[in-house]
């Protein structure tokens, strides 16, 4: 590619990600306005009503967040700034997390209508999270094909989780040795194949799990 072809796309990336910051932040402060609202109706019964009626808003502010958040993990990688994730905006998208989650709690709290609490379907994925028990995976090879099977049954297979999450959930999941494998692949709804292939190929290898096995066979020590 010609240094002015690259120039341009980086100047483009540079704008995108500009732009992408601010549509983000301003997501991120309307869903801080409704958290603010929502403590307030922990005192006061007048605010519940003002609480209902944002939090349908709720689903699709977090969308938004979500999808500004993709571009700009996008245009951090085009640019070559992809460390800037770990270091910037991964803390904002915990803490937006955390908000949202409060904000629900709240409302559960609340709510007089337990059935009615949630007016759309549970948010995708970040909402489920504390839901689900996530299975863990330290890199044992032994343990991987029970890993394996809960987590596609849990996550990798579930339809109503983009992938997003579908990565962040992986990435919660694994420790040691297992999380080193996707550690360096940027986040995002693209890359989560590319992370799950990762993880499959270095673990899914029969005769590294028949090895573990029989090893741990001849580990066992005869029976007096």
């Amino acid at each position: 590619m010609p240094p002015k072809t690259k120039k341009i796309d980086a100047e483009a990336a540079e704008q995108a990600l500009e732009c992408a910051r601010i549509a983000r932040n301003r997501a991120q402060k309307s869903i801080s306005d409704i958290l603010n609202i929502a403590r307030l109706s922990m005192n006061d019964p007048a605010k519940r009503e003002q609480l209902a009626s944002s939090v349908k808003r709720l689903d699709n502010l977090f969308s938004r967040f979500q999808a500004e958040q993709s571009v700009i993990i996008n245009s951090l990688v085009t640019v070559g700034r992809s460390d800037e994730y770990d270091e910037i905006e991964s803390p904002v998208t915990d803490s937006v997390e955390a908000i949202v989650d409060e904000i629900y709690e709240i409302f559960d709290r609340t709510s007089n209508a337990p059935v009615a609490i949630q007016p759309v379907p549970i948010r995708q994925s970040f909402s489920a999270l504390p839901k689900i028990e996530l299975p863990s995976f330290d890199g044992s090879v032994t343990n991987w094909c029970a890993f394996r099977d809960t987590f596609k049954s849990l996550v990798h297979e579930d339809s109503n989780i983009d992938n997003v999450h579908k990565f962040n959930f992986l990435s919660q999941s694994l420790t040691g040795s297992a999380l080193s494998v996707i550690k360096s692949i940027p986040l995002s709804a693209a890359n989560y194949n590319v992370a799950w292939a990762a993880l499959t190929d270095r673990f899914e290898n029969k005769r590294l799990l028949a090895t573990a096995h029989l090893d741990k066979l001849f580990a066992f020590k005869p029976i007096a």
